[in-house]
């Protein structure tokens, strides 16, 4: 995660930030339990859960690489807000050619960033 995604992570909005650590943590040794962890904290709100959640997918950590999932933690992340979620998100159109989804995801990123 870049630098400045964290810079303008208002992380008071975490519900539990000290288990996002302990599950971030988890990823390296315990990635299934990691995942489904961060899928229970998603559920009660945890932003940067979704955010970890979709890289999990997209990267396979925990599960398989399963690019549908992952197209949908970043959107929920994004609609919660999240400007690295919009941004990825925004990517990910763009390399699908969905020109005017990437466009509007990536102004939300330029006008909040």
């Amino acid at each position: 995660m870049s630098d400045r995604a964290c810079e303008v992570y208002d992380w008071d909005k975490e519900p539990d930030l000290d288990e996002l650590r302990r599950l971030m943590d988890m990823q390296a040794t315990a990635p299934a339990q990691a995942l489904a962890g961060l899928e229970e904290l998603a559920g009660r709100g945890s932003t940067m859960s979704m955010v970890y959640l979709a890289h999990a997918y997209r990267n396979g950590i925990g599960a398989d690489v399963d690019p549908l999932p992952s197209r949908e933690w970043f959107a929920r992340a994004a609609a919660a807000d999240s400007l690295l979620a919009s941004y990825e998100l925004g990517w990910l159109y763009r390399n699908d050619k969905d020109y005017e989804k990437a466009h509007r995801a990536l102004s939300t990123v330029i006008a909040n960033g």
